[in-house]
């Protein structure tokens, strides 16, 4: 194992979990622009006292916010920490977050009616 490895492993896993993030931020950007009661202004678009989407998340997408948190944790400290041999936790996180978390978690959200409610103009959608 080189010393590059490391940070390898940690760029990837930083693109693919902020990647999901700036997903879910267009995403609500979105949502909120087509739940946004005309007429549709930019002033209307940041008053946040008008109803609009609302997502609530699941619980398998915390729990997978929190194996991917750990693992960041884990694989940052890997390196520095040499007193304890993290190699099996660190093997075993990476198995489970990419195989078992993360997909279910985004088959999950791609559920509309387990994941969001839309208001448009005071109804529920």
């Amino acid at each position: 194992m080189t010393p590059a490895d490391p940070l390898l492993s940690i760029v990837w896993l930083a693109v693919i979990i902020l990647g999901r993030d700036v997903a879910l931020a267009i995403s609500a950007i979105y949502y909120r622009w087509i739940s946004l009661p005309p007429p549709k202004t930019f002033s209307r678009y940041w008053d946040f006292s008008l109803p609009s989407a609302e997502v609530k998340p699941t619980t398998i997408s915390k729990y997978n916010t929190a194996l991917q948190l750990a693992l960041m944790g884990l694989t940052t400290a890997a390196p520095v920490v040499t007193a304890i041999d993290l190699a099996t936790p660190l093997g075993v996180m990476q198995y489970v977050c990419p195989r078992c978390a993360v997909p279910r978690s985004y088959l999950d959200q791609s559920i509309p009616a387990r994941t969001q409610r839309i208001s448009l103009f005071g109804s529920k959608c």
